[in-house]
C-alpha cells in the first residue's frame, strides 16, 4: 500500500464530493480514513464535545528560552511523566482541543484549510497558525508542518517549525508523538503518551 496524502495515493488525487462529509479529518482523508488504525478513527470520527484521558512524557526545552517560547504558545514546559487529559469540541468542521498536563493547560483550535492552505489542517496556537500536511504511513498517521503564519502574517518558510509527529494505536489505546523543533534552536518541547476515551463520558452536543 503506498503513501496517502490527503487522499493522495503515489501522486495520483483520488475522487472528494464538492460538499466533504463527516467529521474534519474525515473530509481532509477521503478514503485514506479507513487505512488508519481503529483506534485513531475512533478518536477522530466522533462530533460534538468528548473528555479522553491518559499519559504524557514531556521532554521540555534545555534553555530558559525554549521554555519561555513554549509557555507563550501554550506548550507544557514540566519534563516528566504527567496525567494528560483531552477536551475535544468538534462541530463540523471545526474543532478545539484543550490539552491539561497535569495544570499545564494548552488550547489549539483546528479547520479546514483554503486557498493556499486548501486540503490542509490548519492548527491555531494563539497568535501562531500552522497548516499540516496529514499522511498516512503504514499505522501511523503524521502530521508535516507545511506553512504558517504569525498574527495572520505569512513567515519564511527556512523559519517553519519542524520535527516528527504522529498518531497510532496499539491495544485498544490512541498513542500520539509530538516532537516539535525551531530552527537554529532546536527542540522546543516533545510529548508522546497515549489516551482511551475518560470512564463514563458521553457525547455531548
Amino acid at each position: 500500500m503506498g503513501k496517502r496524502i490527503f487522499g493522495v495515493v503515489d501522486g495520483c488525487p483520488e475522487t472528494h464530493a464538492a460538499e466533504p462529509a463527516g467529521t474534519l479529518y474525515q473530509a481532509l482523508l477521503g478514503t485514506a480514513y479507513a487505512d488508519l488504525p481503529a483506534e485513531v478513527q475512533k478518536l477522530h470520527g466522533e462530533t460534538g464535545t468528548r473528555v479522553w484521558q491518559g499519559e504524557a512524557e514531556v521532554t521540555g526545552g534545555a534553555t530558559i528560552l525554549h521554555r519561555l517560547i513554549a509557555r507563550i504558545l501554550g506548550f507544557p514546559t514540566r519534563s516528566g511523566t504527567t496525567p494528560l487529559a483531552v477536551h475535544f469540541n468538534a462541530k463540523g468542521p471545526r474543532e478545539t482541543w484543550t490539552r491539561d498536563f497535569d495544570g499545564e493547560v494548552m488550547v489549539t483550535h483546528q479547520s479546514r484549510g483554503t486557498g493556499r492552505d486548501a486540503h490542509l489542517l490548519v492548527e491555531r496556537f494563539g497568535k501562531l497558525t500552522v497548516s499540516l500536511a496529514l499522511v498516512v504511513e503504514g499505522d501511523r498517521l503524521r502530521l508535516a508542518p507545511r506553512h504558517w503564519r504569525l498574527m495572520g502574517l505569512p513567515m519564511p518558510r527556512f523559519l517553519l517549525p519542524g520535527g516528527e509527529s504522529y498518531e497510532t494505536g496499539h491495544d485498544g489505546r490512541f498513542r500520539f508523538h509530538v516532537d516539535v523543533r525551531l530552527p537554529l534552536l532546536g527542540r522546543l518541547v516533545r510529548y508522546r503518551g497515549w489516551l482511551t476515551r475518560a470512564a463514563g463520558d458521553t457525547l455531548g452536543p
